[in-house]
This record gives C-alpha cells, structure tokens and sequence, in this order.
C-alpha cells in the first residue's frame, strides 16, 4: 500500500492515515458535561471535569475526568485511579515544550483524549484542531502505533457544533448549550454528516 496525500474539500491537504475519515461510521452526539467548579453538579451530566489533581481525588463522583494544562503533572495524573478521561489542553499543547513533556510520559490507551474550545474566531479553532490532528498522528508514529487520540470540541452553540463536525471533530462536549430538536434536524440533514448519493 502506498502512502499518499489526500485533500478534504474545503480544507488543505494533510495525511490521513488509514482509518475511516469523517463521520462515515456516526456523527457524534453532544454529551453534557460540567467543571468541578460549579457548585450544583448536575445529575443529568455524563461527567465531571476537574482541573485539580487534590479535588479530583476527594471527590466521590462515578464519571470523573481530568484536564491537563501543565504536562509536568503528567507522571502523576497517568497514576490516578478512577479516572474516566484524561483531556489534553489543546492551547497547551500548541507549545513545543509542552509536546516534548507529552511524547516523553505519554502510554497510550482509551483514556486519552484532547479537548479544545471553541472560541469566538471558530476558524483559528479550526486550524488549531488541524494541527492537534497533525500532533496526534505524529505521536502515533513516535510510539510507532497507528493510533489516533481523539479530539474532542467544547462547543457552545450550533454554528460551533456545526463548525466542529466540519472539522472532523472525534467528540463534542458542552455545559450549557443544549440541541433542539431542530438543530439536531439540521445536523442530520447537512452534507457534514450525510455524503451525496
């Protein structure tokens, strides 16, 4: 099988391995998530977000996920039990250092994942999501695995949600912006997630 380069309409051309490209096998629902932070954690969110390693192992909570800025704490976070996700900060990984800390702690597995927020300029979120895209394949070659960490969108409203299924977006994540029924109409009857037959 030969390597080659192959372009996605809209976007510039970047390696894209040999797994299925966008959302040929499902597109991905938002699930409800919120910080530690807030006071009320609501029953209804899917997980708990923390940014503190202390707190999250005070906390008594079934679905408990941790986010990584400083990857210097990275030896420590990967010893954590109860751990759902580990999310890396994509603004933090951005920076050189921070992607020599990854590639020196990183061991793959389920738990990792990339989380990336969604701004209000959504097309330098875009290119930053192209660009953890490039990092995580690299890494995969680093560990010498055809792996892929998926990369999951904070998102806060539809044009952000639509914006990052676009992307190629592996997850979608939100506090408070909920889907109508009419945006989730919308979604499914966009070419983003339906091909022309």
């Amino acid at each position: 099988m030969v390597e080659k380069d192959e372009s996605i309409a809209g976007f510039p051309p970047y390696e894209r391995g040999y797994h299925a490209m966008g959302h040929l096998r499902h597109t991905p629902s938002l699930r409800t998530i919120v910080w530690a932070a807030n006071k009320e954690i609501e029953t209804s969110a899917n997980e708990v977000l923390f940014t503190d390693i202390e707190a999250f192992e005070l906390a008594s909570l079934p679905c408990k996920s941790i986010v990584v800025s400083d990857m210097h704490l990275l030896p420590t976070i990967v010893k954590l039990t109860d751990i759902q996700y580990i999310y890396l900060a994509g603004e933090a990984l951005l920076e050189e250092e921070a992607q020599q800390l990854l590639y020196t702690h990183f061991t793959f597995s389920d738990q990792w994942r990339i989380l990336l927020h969604f701004q209000q300029d959504v097309f330098k979120s875009m290119a930053h999501l192209r660009s953890l895209r490039a990092l995580s394949a690299h890494l995969g070659m680093h560990q010498q695995k055809e792996i892929k960490i998926p990369i999951t969108c904070w998102v806060h409203n539809i044009s952000e949600q639509l914006y990052a299924l676009a992307v190629q977006a592996d997850d979608l994540v939100g506090d408070i912006y909920q889907p109508t029924p009419t945006n989730d109409w919308l979604i499914a009857n966009s070419l983003i997630s339906k091909t022309i037959l």
